[in-house]
């Protein structure tokens, strides 16, 4: 699950994307929907090749249910200094243990902070 936040900051879209399972779902803020490893992971090739914009992560809770199952929150600022935009989020991703690996099964973003 640290390789979701890793990867961020890094702008690894190759290492991201790796992260993403087959059905993985991205609902933005806007109420915007990535449906499917595809879609997903096309946006973000995209999103993370822009160096204009800077993002932070907060872990605020983990909540793992056996073993097949995990969710983390994090209260997050997405910064885009060109803009003079910031924008607090509040992101919940699921995971899915599949095949000896944590993928993303589900990305939410709303509008923040949780705290």
């Amino acid at each position: 699950m640290r390789a979701y936040v890793d990867t961020t900051e890094r702008r690894d879209a190759a290492g991201f994307n790796a992260l993403l399972g087959p059905d993985a779902t991205a609902i933005f803020a806007n109420g915007g929907v990535l449906d499917g490893r595809d879609q997903f992971a096309d946006f973000i090739t995209d999103f993370f090749a822009d160096p204009g914009w800077s993002q932070s992560f907060t872990e605020l809770t983990r909540h793992v249910e056996g073993c097949r199952t995990g969710f983390v929150l994090f209260d997050s600022v997405y910064r885009v200094p060109a803009q003079d935009r910031v924008s607090p989020l509040v992101i919940g991703v699921t995971f899915s243990y599949e095949h000896g690996r944590w993928l993303v099964l589900q990305n939410q973003d709303s509008n923040g902070p949780a705290s």
